[in-house]
């Protein structure tokens, strides 16, 4: 598995060291900064944050890659809301068309004079906004919207077009030609972002979406199958449902032929766009979702977020269809990325670069990744010079390996005013401060958030089942919840909030699961992040990679 995301806020006395006490202080110790001190060595700091060189934000980034958008500026020809049975028209702008790789894979002679689509067009849509636009395959033979999506559809300026007559007992040929041709002769109607140009689709039809976003990278943006998923390859069978070792996700060889002499699976890496797998706990596809998210977007670095509902196959809500399109309608931009090129820890042209924050006796320095070796008097602390942000639709991706000891490693998020006093961060005064935190040893994993009542709400605590090798943590955090993927299988030690997913190494959790209102009342919308590490004990962890990005762009001075 590769790297993908994770998330944190800062403790300095571990949970993991003494579970019986649930309201203890979580720490963030003493601060040195490695431009101008030797990695042999740490030298403690007074002051706050803002004095040891932490990014104080002045703006944000404004490269936001939209468009090009099309030049229609008229009105919606069919009028706005839901509307049945339109016939489109054929497309006039040949040009339009992306020819799939292979011949004979997708029905482009599908007669847009003959065919009908249903569309929803949202009410405000007056052809002088460009809009995003939503191509849906059913597994039925309609192609109206889910009625829990239409308040997105709404507020996020999108318009929906699904092909008549396209279920799952049509050939694939014509179902994705009617699609694909049908949203091109969109483009031609409307008003059109062609950077927020989606695909989706239920269950058979999913797959199809799926393997037409596949098929036309330079015109799909992104896709957000629910209950279904097809890949270009296929992928290791961990997780089986309904059809055992089917390899049901790849639809086979010929629809990915090499292109130039370049195997399809190599020609696509060079297209990655977001991907947003839906699914729901009593889905029979999930484990075949699983295999498609676990064994092929995270191992070939695709942008992907799960986002699992409760209920059975193809169940859905409007927070889920939310959480999708917050994911693909922002860019993500580095905001850390392997800042581990040289003996210092110092800003590189690869990283922002860090704080050696530890006091007296512990330290931080670069070796093939950045090593945190605490003393039994002293953590290990780095802080990350740039500041982040999380709380929006967008959120944040954050990947790390780590080569774990039995120390505890704790990697944190936490809001805090810049001016805090490092004494109380070293003292583990951290407990009003709204964070999140995981805190790892070679064979243990506790998450847990402060800031809820002045204390810390447990959110899973579990241990590994294997202990070999390095853990790759991948996390996604947003307004919406909270995606963390460890890698190795889990054992929950129980009472966990984060249920456990029948991946046994996923944990998911949307913030109104909580019995409180943690993220609206703790950590409010404009506060941004600091990240820190940690490390207890009396042996080295070593975070060998890492890359955080978030949909912001802090610019800092």
């Amino acid at each position: 598995m590769n790297l993908l995301s994770l998330m944190a806020c800062a403790p300095t006395k571990s949970p993991l060291a003494d579970t019986a006490s649930q309201t203890q202080q979580d720490t963030v110790p003493a601060q040195v900064d490695t431009a101008t001190t030797p990695d042999t060595g740490s030298i403690p700091i007074d002051g706050n944050l803002q004095d040891i060189g932490l990014c104080v934000p002045t703006g944000v980034s404004d490269n936001i890659d939209v468009g090009p958008f099309t030049d229609v500026e008229t009105e919606s020809p069919f009028g706005v809301g839901s509307q049945s049975n339109v016939v489109l028209g054929p497309i006039t702008q040949p040009d339009l068309i992306e020819y799939a790789p292979q011949p004979g894979s997708v029905d482009y002679t599908i007669d847009l004079g003959t065919v009908t689509y249903d569309l929803y067009i949202p009410p405000d849509y007056d052809g002088t906004e460009p809009y995003g636009l939503v191509g849906f395959i059913n597994s039925g033979n309609n192609g109206g919207i889910k009625s829990d999506w239409q308040s997105v559809l709404d507020s996020e300026k999108l318009i929906w077009v699904g092909p008549k007559d396209a279920g799952n007992a049509v050939n694939v040929d014509v179902r994705m030609g009617k699609a694909i041709m049908g949203m091109w002769r969109m483009l031609e109607l409307f008003h059109i972002d062609r950077s927020r140009f989606y695909v989706t689709g239920n269950s058979g039809g999913a797959r199809t979406a799926q393997v037409l976003s596949w098929l036309h990278p330079r015109s799909i943006t992104g896709a957000f199958p629910l209950c279904g998923a097809s890949y270009f390859r296929e992928t290791t069978q961990e997780f089986e449902t309904h059809e055992p070792d089917s390899h049901y996700e790849f639809w086979g060889a010929y629809f990915y032929p090499n292109i130039g002499g370049t195997p399809f699976s190599e020609w696509i890496l060079d297209y990655p766009r977001p991907t947003a797998l839906l699914t729901s706990s009593d889905d029979f596809r999930q484990g075949d979702i699983l295999n498609v998210f676990h064994h092929g977007l995270q191992v070939d670095n695709f942008p992907t977020r799960y986002l699992e509902v409760g209920g059975n196959h193809c169940a859905t809500d409007t927070a889920q269809a939310d959480a999708a399109i917050g994911f693909m309608d922002h860019p993500f931009f580095n905001v850390l990325t392997d800042p581990f090129t040289s003996n210092s820890l110092s800003e590189s042209e690869t990283g922002l670069g860090w704080i050696d924050a530890s006091p007296e006796g512990g330290s931080v320095h670069s070796a093939n990744g950045m090593v945190l070796t605490p003393t039994e008097s002293a953590p290990a602390l780095a802080i990350a010079k740039n500041q982040f942000f999380w709380n929006d639709r967008h959120g944040l991706l954050l990947d790390a390996r780590l080569a774990l000891s039995s120390a505890n490693t704790t990697l944190s998020f936490w809001a805090t005013d810049l001016t805090i006093e490092l004494d109380a961060i070293r003292e583990g005064q951290l407990t009003g401060h709204p964070g999140i935190h995981i805190d790892l040893s070679r064979d243990q994993l506790y998450v847990y958030a402060t800031g809820i009542g002045g204390g810390i709400q447990p959110l899973f605590r579990g241990s590994f089942n294997s202990t070999n090798g390095p853990i790759d943590l991948q996390m996604q955090l947003w307004s919406g919840g909270l995606q963390l993927d460890i890698g190795k299988k889990l054992s929950p030690a129980g009472n966990e909030l984060i249920p456990l997913g029948p991946d046994e190494e996923l944990l998911l959790w949307r913030w109104t699961d909580l019995p409180s209102t943690w993220v609206s009342n703790a950590w409010a919308d404009d506060v941004p992040v600091t990240f820190t590490a940690l490390s207890r004990g009396t042996e080295t962890t070593t975070i060998e990679a890492i890359k955080m990005q978030d949909g912001v762009g802090y610019i800092c001075d």
